[in-house]
């Protein structure tokens, strides 16, 4: 029985990530991008060109002309990504180099499955390890990600990597594993800064850790943290020169602001509200933003706190892309094998309609898991990496809460969605076989009597 239960285990887990790449390789190589460099993937692309010609980290547009004196450098987004793309893109940008670029990603997100694998079995028995790895395999956001010139699918990598971190620490307990926690999570934040204030939710794992070591525990991590992300802070100190741009927190915070992402409630402005306000380019600074947060509240406290508490969860979380071209795409797509192929629209079917399922199972999770009743029943070893999913989820839904809920700025939480998903479907099995278990035993005792 053991040996033939490997052998499923190890045919499923092949199968698992022989569909995964083939969904990820034919995507990229049978999708076409309207204008692929565009937005975002615009600045991406020139922050490491500029850093590869000039040496100057700066998304300053090279479309005309430019010498190393005119590139100025700023720090709008962290150089993770762009550092990725460093070796990959040339100038001009051609047909061959975006391909070349979305081949690595589909290759990255195709270990992301393998990570997940590794992460979900250190919590997860193997039917739900193998369902939740699956789930990550066929999700077409993760999948069409690959197809874009965007740092999710990178982020997503090191958010699983930290994931893994977290459990070698629970296992060593020792100062290398908790810098490496630190420096994994570190390598994320350089790649997108929402996990920025991410180390102070952290703090609600300590318990879980011996208290002679707490104080051993936070230095070895903030050493980690630091080591790289202490160099990209003291380049802006030194090197990039003071800018009348408006802070990323108080841009995200003050376009969250409306209700519906919609400016006075017309359709029109769904998604880009900010455009259509002629008082957006007056509010620059955190204070003036706040201050009009405060006001919306008390002019309309009901419409504010309904948008808030359940709008915005409710959007965050929601299939569809809004601000793009919509469901899981994000640039306008000329050609998309999600469109022709009969096997990418049933795995895109599926997944549309189990998301709010599993939405729903990982948000049950999320919060029971914290619940002694249930805590009891979980492992030393296992309760921290589930825990620390919990804490993750629950730490990027609150951030979009008080800032922007984009659908897009949920899909690097998608594979955490999965695993706390299956975590939530387990306690619910586990509870049924307990209870029917039960009953059909009192059952019998009675008839018997």
């Amino acid at each position: 029985m053991k040996i033939n239960r490997k052998i499923i285990i190890i045919i499923s887990i092949a199968l698992i990530l022989i569909s995964g790449f083939s969904l990820r390789y034919f995507a990229v190589i049978d999708t076409s991008v309207d204008a692929p460099i565009r937005v975002d993937a615009k600045d991406y692309y020139f922050y490491a060109q500029n850093l590869k010609e000039f040496g100057i980290y700066s998304k300053q547009d090279r479309s005309t002309e430019s010498l190393r004196s005119d590139i100025i450098p700023d720090a709008h987004r962290n150089p993770g990504y762009s550092l990725f793309l460093l070796p990959l893109i040339g100038y001009p940008p051609t047909l061959e180099m975006l391909q070349r670029v979305y081949i690595v990603q589909a290759i990255i997100s195709t270990i992301t499955i393998i990570l997940s694998l590794l992460f979900f079995k250190s919590f997860l028995p193997w039917p739900y390890t193998l369902g939740g790895a699956l789930l990550v395999a066929l999700s077409p956001h993760l999948i069409s990600m690959n197809t874009f010139i965007l740092s999710e699918g990178l982020f997503i990598f090191f958010l699983l990597l930290t994931g893994l971190s977290i459990n070698n620490y629970g296992n060593q307990k020792n100062f290398i594993s908790a810098a490496m926690v630190g420096l994994v999570l570190g390598l994320a934040l350089l790649i997108r800064p929402t996990v920025i204030y991410f180390p102070l939710f952290m703090l609600m794992l300590l318990p879980h850790i011996n208290a002679k070591k707490i104080l051993t525990t936070i230095i070895a991590f903030t050493i980690g943290f630091y080591l790289v992300y202490g160099p990209w802070v003291i380049r802006n100190k030194i090197s990039v020169p003071l800018s009348n741009e408006v802070s990323l927190m108080t841009a995200t915070l003050q376009k969250g602001m409306y209700p519906g992402l919609m400016y006075k409630n017309d359709p029109k402005t769904f998604g880009k509200p900010n455009y259509a306000d002629p008082e957006w380019e007056s509010r620059k600074t955190l204070t003036s933003v706040l201050s009009e947060i405060k006001r919306r509240f008390v002019e309309k406290p009901i419409e504010h706190i309904h948008w808030y508490l359940i709008g915005k969860p409710i959007t965050f979380l929601s299939w569809s892309n809004i601000t793009g071209v919509g469901d899981i795409f994000i640039y306008p797509i000329i050609k998309s094998p999600y469109f022709e192929n009969i096997i990418f629209h049933w795995t895109h079917a599926i997944m549309y309609w189990l998301h709010w399922p599993l939405i729903t199972l990982c948000l049950f999770a999320s919060i029971i898991i914290w619940l002694p009743m249930y805590s009891k029943k979980v492992t030393v070893t296992a309760l921290l990496p589930i825990r620390y999913c919990s804490l993750l989820l629950l730490y990027f839904v609150l951030v979009h809460v008080a800032g922007t809920p984009l659908p897009r700025y949920s899909i690097p939480i998608f594979p955490y969605v999965y695993a706390m998903s299956m975590v939530g479907l387990s306690i619910i099995v586990s509870e049924g076989l307990a209870y029917y278990r039960k009953k059909f035993r009192g059952s019998i005792g009675v008839s018997s009597s």
